[in-house]
């Protein structure tokens, strides 16, 4: 009966692709963690936001920092100008944020947001993404996280960066649609809060400001 003859040993350039392989899924894995690492803390931050303000901040400027890129941008559905009253009644009015965009109809404010239901991440396109940031600015990849509340489209937040790989359909997405999940569920839990806060402020028939609304003014 014949012995079994041994494998050849891979050759040179086999080994060289293996190696290029395994080089490839450990620096994914290591942008993973990473993603992961930033969308948790980031999470952290946006459920202790106390009030709308300090959330829309930490949702742009906040997110800027984290994830060390230059390109931030939010846009909100407010079909009704409830998020612009509820602002201009903290004493911050919509035009200090400058990142964030309200529309009265999100699904026309761009047609890639018609089947956006989860991360997109890729390369970025002048003429489809030119709308979601202001000025020229020099952005290579893409990232859009729609904020989705109730199988609703509540806002969409976008993320660019000058590096062409920073955003790409490989990279931790599913870390980005749990980060946009909790940041839909922070707006409208905060703006259920500045409601009440409001309420307690003014009277039920008339709208208008009532004593303690009076009072804290005098404090303050």
């Amino acid at each position: 009966m014949p012995l079994l003859q041994p494998n050849p040993p891979p050759e040179e350039g086999e080994i060289q692709k293996l190696r290029q392989q395994l080089q490839e899924l450990t620096a994914k894995a290591l942008h993973n963690e990473q993603t992961f690492k930033r969308c948790h803390d980031r999470e952290v931050l946006l459920l202790s936001a106390e009030g709308l303000p300090q959330l829309l901040d930490r949702l742009t400027r906040g997110m800027q920092i984290s994830f060390r890129t230059p390109y931030v941008s939010l846009v909100l559905s407010d079909p009704e100008h409830e998020l612009r009253h509820l602002l201009s009644n903290t004493g911050n009015g919509p035009e200090q944020f400058k990142d964030v965009k309200f529309t009265d109809r999100i699904m026309e404010f761009s047609p890639l947001y018609t089947r956006l239901n989860s991360p997109q991440l890729g390369r970025y396109v002048k003429k489809k993404h030119r709308l979601f940031f202001s000025g020229d600015p020099k952005i290579r990849s893409i990232a859009l996280l729609p904020m989705i509340r109730r199988d609703q489209l509540v806002g969409v937040l976008h993320l660019g960066s000058n590096n062409a790989s920073r955003f790409t359909s490989d990279h931790g997405g599913h870390f980005l649609h749990r980060l946009a999940t909790i940041g839909a569920f922070c707006l409208e839990n905060t703006a259920n809060t500045e409601h009440l806060i409001l309420s307690g402020l003014t009277d039920v028939l008339t709208g208008l400001h009532n004593r303690r609304y009076l009072d804290l003014s005098l404090i303050h």
